[in-house]
C-alpha cells in the first residue's frame, strides 16, 4: 500500500485502487440489513436504516459515553471539532486513547465470543435488577412511613373533630348574641333555637 492509497476500495479490475464512495457504503449496509432480516425493503417504515453509517456512528458514540469515556474524547473519535484538544489527542495522549478504546472494544464488537456476550448481558441485567430492587425497597419504606403518619393523624381525628365542634359552637353563640341585639327587649319565643339550627346547618 502506498501513501495516498484508499483504505477501503472497490472490487475493480483496474490496477489503480478506487476508493469506496459514500453512496456505495450506504447501499452495501442497506442490502446487508435487508439480507439479514433486520429491515425490509421499506426499512420497516423507518426513515433511516438502523444499520446505516450514521446510525452505527451514533451507537458507537452512545456506547462509549455510557461506558465512561469523556465527551471530548468521543467527539474526537467521531471527528468533531474540539479545538486545542485535537493536537493533544493526536500527540502525547494518543496512547491513552488507544487504552480507552481497547478496554471498551468488546462492547461494540460483533465477533465477541457468545459466552462473553451472554455474561456481559447477564451482568448488566443483574445490575438493573439490583437498581430496581433498591428503588422498590425505598418506595416500600416510604409507603410504610406514610401509613404510620396517616395512622397518627387518624388517632388524632376525634380530638380534632371535638376542637372543631367546640370552635363552631362558640362562633354560633357569638353570632346569636350579635343578632339578638336587634330585638327589644327580647327575641321572639323559639327564635334562638331555630336560628341556632340554621347557623349550624350552614357550616
Amino acid at each position: 500500500m502506498k501513501n495516498g492509497d484508499p483504505l477501503f476500495v472497490k472490487q475493480v479490475t483496474s490496477r489503480r485502487p478506487q476508493p469506496m464512495t459514500t453512496d456505495l457504503v450506504q447501499k452495501i449496509l442497506r442490502e446487508s440489513a435487508m439480507r439479514s432480516g433486520l429491515v425490509d425493503e421499506n426499512l420497516n417504515g423507518k426513515d433511516q436504516n438502523p444499520a446505516s453509517p450514521h446510525a452505527l456512528r451514533e451507537a458507537f458514540g452512545s456506547i462509549m459515553v455510557n461506558k465512561g469515556v469523556p465527551d471530548s474524547i468521543v467527539d474526537f473519535w467521531l471527528g468533531h471539532t474540539i479545538g486545542e484538544m485535537t493536537q493533544a489527542y493526536k500527540g502525547v495522549r494518543f496512547e491513552e486513547l488507544k487504552r480507552l478504546y481497547s478496554e471498551r472494544e468488546r462492547f461494540i464488537s460483533i465477533t465477541a465470543p457468545e459466552s462473553e456476550v451472554e455474561e456481559r448481558l447477564r451482568s448488566e441485567y443483574e445490575e438493573k435488577i439490583k437498581q430496581l430492587q433498591t428503588m422498590l425497597n425505598s418506595l416500600v419504606a416510604e409507603n410504610m412511613d406514610l401509613k404510620k403518619r396517616v395512622s397518627g393523624i387518624e388517632d388524632w381525628m376525634p380530638q380534632i373533630k371535638e376542637v372543631v365542634n367546640w370552635h363552631n359552637e362558640i362562633r354560633v353563640e357569638e353570632q346569636l348574641e350579635k343578632e339578638s341585639k336587634k330585638f327589644h327587649p327580647y327575641p321572639p319565643q323559639g327564635w334562638r333555637e331555630q336560628r341556632k339550627r340554621e347557623l349550624i346547618n350552614s357550616r
